[in-house]
């Protein structure tokens, strides 16, 4: 079960990280790279966690396609 749970924290740490990337962009710069860097590297470390007890295709499958999922949300709905 906490391997699920590194799982949904890995895909939340990477859309935040993708989104803050129109941040670094435009509005804040060394905010937003720090933000993106930190995020993205959360994001890696958690799906290592989670890959522990869940098959790797499985959740890099899960990872990537949810990830994509809520990212283009994020981006439609809040960044334009």
């Amino acid at each position: 079960m906490r391997s699920w749970i590194y799982l949904i924290v890995a895909i939340t740490a990477e859309v935040i990280g993708t989104a803050s990337m129109k941040l670094a962009a435009t509005h804040f710069p060394v905010a937003g790279h720090a933000v993106m860097y930190v995020m993205i590297c959360l994001s890696y470390f958690f799906l290592a966690l989670a890959v522990k007890r869940v098959p790797v295709g499985v959740a890099y499958a899960l990872w990537e396609g949810i990830g994509i999922v809520l990212i283009t949300l994020v981006s439609v709905l809040w960044l334009g």
